[in-house]
């Protein structure tokens, strides 16, 4: 009888912690990605990962006329290196990803649309990194052979996963 209450509470145990674990994956997953109460990440669902897949961009347009879409922010998100540290990239139309995600800016200025080769870093990621305003950091992308040296404009807060990237214009993903 002991060995069985034994098996039987180690059993749930081990369900409970699995649960609770995928359940807390998901969740965080979704964050990442955007989800939220009123948001939804639109992916490529065939792609081992939501970072290689390949959505069509002209897919940004259709959806900001469907009724009830308030705003659109075509993203890309590529995994790289900055000085020997894995990094993600969030390269987005500023006007557009400033509809979805509030950030304050710490140090500096955001994003505009004619900036070319600036980009903005977390708060936790330029602490982590040592980054700070003005400097030029060099991006090598890990999935491609592909490197940019970008300027930093400015430091922000989000308090969400994007405190750990660097974003930067579209054109630069």
């Amino acid at each position: 009888l002991l060995a069985l209450a034994s098996l039987i509470t180690l059993s749930s145990m081990l369900f409970s912690t699995t649960a609770f674990t995928l359940a807390c994956y998901y969740r965080g997953f979704n964050v990442y990605l955007g989800e939220g109460e009123d948001i939804v990440a639109v992916y490529d669902r065939g792609s081992r990962t939501p970072f290689t897949g390949i959505v069509p961009a002209y897919l940004a347009e259709t959806l900001s006329r469907l009724d009830g879409v308030l705003a659109v922010s075509p993203e890309v998100i590529i995994p790289c290196t900055v000085r020997g540290q894995p990094v993600f990239l969030r390269a987005v139309v500023p006007e557009n990803f400033l509809k979805l995600n509030p950030i304050k800016v710490l140090e500096g200025r955001m994003l505009e649309e004619p900036d070319l080769n600036s980009a903005v870093v977390g708060v936790r990621l330029a602490r982590k990194l040592n980054i700070n305003l003005g400097e030029k950091v060099l991006v090598t992308g890990v999935l491609v052979s592909a490197c940019f040296e970008l300027e930093v404009e400015g430091i922000f807060y989000s308090n969400s996963p994007a405190d750990d990237e660097i974003v930067a214009p579209l054109h630069v993903g």
